[in-house]
């Protein structure tokens, strides 16, 4: 990421469109007044991914100077340098620039990581927040774990939008700024009011067995609201056991084993309508047949558990039979017919090597790219590594990841995870959160 100079701009804004040289590497430009904003990528990422980064990155800027005030200072001086107007703050930039490079989920999904917990459960959070509430000048109260979103109160005319939450997550979980301690930082949110600061009160829990705590944001319009703020947070702590902080710290991401979808060893969910995503743990290899039939076994007639600790939420999303299948009938079929022109073998790769957990989501990062370039629902890729799928509906996005070549079990995998996932919706995402 880095500034463009003025002439060249202007001689290629009238065309706004990105270029690609000879050795398919990418150039996109964004015209976001004041400020000129380009990226290049040799990842092969289109044109949309980059430009929603480029868009975050306008937004981190923003979350500094806020729009009214970047306008009144370039205007007068064009060629004023910002990095002194930044100084201090170029850690958030780094960090989100880190992040699209390691392709986290959330920075080429649009969307943020949700903790899977029961109604009950999250019933508790969200009560606790309008609770403590109070008559103060509170006007969004968030808690979060490892940057997993958990509950969330919010005026009833006003929802969080997730680019101006992403700012929030990568200043308290992907930098050491906001470790420990009570904090009271200015921040502008500007898909909310890109012209104003708010003003975000920041502490966190930390229960005893857990080396994770519960992330607490308070925020508020008034810049005088700290002690305000800070007898909300104190009222808040009172209200949240800690035998339930404990329980929400704790939770592990949804196991691959345990819902019965081998032969995927990894995958990403995202449900559009709710703008969140999950994230499987990993399985570091396919289970030999023997551990299946244990798996199995451990479950009643063969049926994937219910998410863990969830024994207090008996109630389950419904949806018509009809509806489910008229989407997912045809996956394993689609796969069939577009698998000669979708499979990439021009990548070498060695047999022996292990792919991290980030070299498969940056593969799906890839992926999706080329479904949206080539406006595909089913994305597939098999290399010596193993196959990726991707699939889109108007509903959700899903990716999956495994060392099979079995594309036919594969298919009735991803049908079944997603079978899954829409039973358990209000479980796995935050879907209510408490208003006022």
């Amino acid at each position: 990421m880095l500034a463009v100079p003025a002439p060249l701009f202007k001689q290629l804004h009238h065309a706004f469109q990105p270029m690609k040289s000879c050795n398919s590497t990418l150039f996109v430009l964004r015209h976001a007044h004041p400020l000129i904003l380009v990226c290049v990528d040799k990842n092969g990422r289109c044109p949309g991914q980059l430009q929603t980064n480029l868009a975050l990155l306008q937004a981190q800027i923003l979350s500094v100077l806020t729009q009214k005030q970047l306008q009144k200072q370039l205007l007068a001086r064009p060629s004023l340098d910002l990095r002194p107007l930044l100084s201090g703050t170029d850690v958030f930039l780094n960090s989100l620039c880190e992040q699209f490079q390691t392709g986290n989920p959330w920075s080429w999904l649009n969307a943020l990581e949700s903790l899977p917990l029961g109604r009950q459960t999250r019933k508790q959070l969200n009560d606790a927040l309008l609770n403590s509430r109070g008559d103060s000048s509170l006007l969004y109260g968030l808690i979060a774990c490892d940057s997993r979103f958990c509950a969330v109160v919010r005026p009833r005319q006003h929802s969080l939008h997730p680019p101006d939450l992403h700012l929030v997550f990568n200043m308290l979980f992907h930098t050491s700024v906001f470790k420990d301690g009570e904090h009271w930082v200015p921040i502008c949110l500007p898909k909310f009011n890109a012209n104003g600061f708010l003003y975000a009160y920041v502490t966190d829990i930390r229960p005893v067995n857990s080396s994770l705590p519960l992330k607490i944001v308070l925020i508020s319009p008034s810049r005088q609201a700290f002690y305000e703020m800070q007898k909300v947070g104190n009222a808040l702590i009172d209200q949240v056991p800690m035998p339930l902080v404990e329980k929400v710290c704790s939770a592990r991401r949804l196991s691959i084993l345990s819902i019965g979808v081998q032969p995927i060893e990894y995958f990403v969910y995202k449900s559009k309508q709710n703008v969140q995503f999950l994230k499987s743990e990993r399985v570091e290899k396919t289970p030999t047949a023997n551990q299946e039939t244990e798996v199995h076994e451990s479950n009643e007639s063969n049926e994937p558990s219910e998410p863990s600790g969830e024994d207090d939420d008996p109630e389950e999303s419904q949806e018509p039979q009809e509806t489910q299948e008229a989407e997912e009938t045809d996956v394993i079929s689609e796969i069939q017919e577009i698998q000669e022109i979708q499979e990439t073998q021009d990548i070498q790769e060695n047999e022996s090597d292990v792919l991290s957990t980030s070299d498969i989501e940056k593969r799906f990062c890839t992926i999706q790219a080329q479904m949206y370039t080539n406006n595909q629902r089913i994305g597939l890729q098999t290399l010596s590594s193993g196959t990726f799928l991707g699939w889109h509906s108007p509903l959700f996005e899903v990716y999956v990841y495994t060392s099979s070549y079995d594309k036919q079990a594969l298919g009735k995998a991803v049908r079944k995870l997603v079978a899954y996932i829409r039973r358990y919706e209000q479980r796995l995402f935050l879907v209510d959160g408490a208003v006022f």
